[in-house]
């Protein structure tokens, strides 16, 4: 033979070699045009070979054993590679520096190898000479792999029915050999801990992503939602997709399909999980405010992204009634104070995105100062929604215009607290502003407030004391009804605030204030007659009670 690494290419062809052994060979085969056509040669009879009615032996046991049984074609086989070993060489061409260099000396093949196939008894026999914690575990499990995928669907079979029986090392092989053959015998694996993560890897490797969906709520399941990311395409992103309430899942969206992910966040689903993906996904919900379905959520999105870029869009979305409320939240989080006063001025729908929104209340504080009546008022109004302690003490402090009292006092109302009610006792000692005040103290809903609304008893203000006592669920403010119940003016009036109180509150202050069952109990009777309203199944829950 002229060149040395000859009888390497028949080891290599005839058993495999160990995986170093093969890396240095196959480097060789590519500029070595003699030993690539003994590889090419080898391999037409190694398929000779397969095709006979006989196991095949190697190529070079045949030589040297020629006297063992063997059918013709066979026979025939071994006859041709005999000859060929025989043949001259070809002369060479002069050789490269690198080529007459020394080749290094290749490791000792770790593994005893049975007969040249992956298939059958020979593939069990490969996976129990495995050794898992050697340190060529890796190397070996890839090189029985490669034998795998090299015998095809044979290969796949024979892999898939060791799984079955024994899956602590084909697994690792299925994980580099994949194959839809495998997706069942996987798939059987994924509820046991021991196994799950690897049979992800190797269902993710066959693209198998049906079963992977499945695998989303067994133990792997973190291991299957990035197999499935690694996968992508239309059908894993409409799965995901579905279950896009899981925070988990959506963001796992965001990096197969930025657009879906966009409107499954728009529809209700957490910016948190996506924030991390902002550069892809706020794009997509741009285009989304042009979609009736959703706009109102791609608004509320870009809010919380802190979009600027949007914001005239969402000058023009908070124009429209369906969307106005979510468009004006989002340009307050943006800080478009003016943009968004200006949308509540139009729309009562916008109005209410102030609700909480107390980053817009040194605006509105300024507002109160300047410009016409109607946005004054409209800042008033909207700091009875958003504003706090601040605005307490800043109406508390500054005369407020007379044509602008009122909406003040309902402002303190709105905001209630301590504070609150004291700048409305004050506000009490202007008789032109008693029903305004009486009104914004029953707004507090707090029983603090029961003494400064005491002071009005028997002012000829029954009705708007009646329902301001209505909204303090307390037994005091129902013994104050009780008492204009029982007066002429008024009394029905009373009668119907009580009614909208809890009968637990209620009823026991009748009981104990009204000078004996009977008189209590004729109220009880005009009470139980009335329309209760919300109130109505409490109401009837005590009176079913009664004996």
């Amino acid at each position: 033979m002229s060149c040395p690494f000859e009888v390497e290419v028949l080891l290599l062809r005839d058993a495999g070699g160990s995986p170093a052994r093969r890396i240095v060979v196959e480097a060789h085969l590519a500029r070595c045009e003699s030993c690539a056509r003994i590889d090419e040669t080898l391999e037409l009879l190694g398929e000779r070979l397969r095709a006979a009615d006989e196991a095949p032996l190697g190529v070079v046991e045949r030589v040297v054993f020629p006297a063992r049984r063997r059918t013709w074609p066979v026979a025939a086989a071994a006859v041709a590679a005999a000859v060929w070993l025989a043949w001259p060489a070809q002369p060479q061409p002069p050789r490269s520096p690198v080529e007459t260099a020394e080749v290094p000396s290749l490791p000792p093949d770790p593994l005893t190898l049975p007969p040249p196939t992956a298939r059958g008894p020979a593939l069990s026999a490969l996976l129990a000479a495995l050794d898992p914690a050697a340190e060529e575990y890796g190397a070996h499990v890839a090189a029985i792999a490669a034998r795998v995928r090299a015998d095809g669907a044979a290969g796949s079979a024979a892999l898939a029915a060791l799984l079955a029986e024994d899956p602590s090392r084909a697994v690792d092989v299925a994980v580099l050999a994949p194959s839809p053959a495998l997706a069942e015998p996987l798939a059987a694996l994924l509820d046991e801990p021991a196994f799950a993560a690897r049979a992800v890897r190797g269902l993710g490797a066959a693209r198998s992503w049906r079963v992977l969906v499945a695998a989303l709520d067994g133990p792997a399941a973190r291991e299957a939602l990035e197999a499935l990311v690694s996968i992508g395409g239309r059908e894993v992103a409409a799965e995901l997709e579905r279950r896009a309430d899981d925070p988990a899942m959506l963001e796992a969206l965001a990096r197969v399909d930025p657009a879906r992910a966009a409107r499954a966040c728009a529809m209700g689903g957490a910016w948190g999980a996506v924030a991390a993906h902002r550069e892809r996904i706020v794009p997509e919900l741009r285009r989304l405010l042009a979609d009736d379905r959703c706009a109102a959520g791609a608004a509320a999105r870009l809010g919380e992204a802190g979009d600027k870029a949007s914001t005239d869009d969402l000058i023009r979305l908070a124009g429209r009634p369906t969307a106005a409320r979510a468009a004006t939240g989002a340009l307050l989080s943006l800080g478009a104070f003016e943009a968004a006063f200006r949308a509540a001025l139009r729309l009562d729908e916008a109005r209410a995105a102030f609700d909480g929104a107390s980053q817009a209340e040194p605006f509105l504080l300024d507002r109160i100062g300047r410009g016409p009546y109607a946005g004054r008022r409209a800042a008033l109004e909207l700091l009875g929604r958003c504003g706090g302690v601040t605005t307490v003490r800043r109406l508390a402090s500054k005369p407020v215009p007379r044509n602008l009292i009122d909406a003040a006092a309902a402002t303190l109302g709105a905001i209630g607290g301590e504070e609150a009610i004291a700048a409305l006792d004050r506000l009490g000692d202007d008789r032109a502003l008693r029903r305004d005040v009486v009104r914004a103290l029953g707004a507090t809903g707090d029983p603090r407030a029961l003494p400064a609304l005491r002071k009005f008893l028997g002012d000829g203000l029954a009705g708007e004391l009646s329902r301001a006592l209505a909204r303090i669920h307390d037994p005091e403010s129902a013994g104050m009804l009780a008492d204009l119940a029982l007066r002429g003016s008024g009394s029905e009036e009373a009668a119907r605030a009580l009614a909208g109180m809890p009968a637990d509150v209620v009823v026991p202050v009748l009981l104990e204030r009204l000078g004996g069952p009977g008189r209590a109990r004729d109220l009880l009777v005009r009470i139980a007659g009335a329309d209760h309203g919300p109130r109505r199944e409490s109401w009837k829950e005590w009176w079913d009670s009664r004996p």
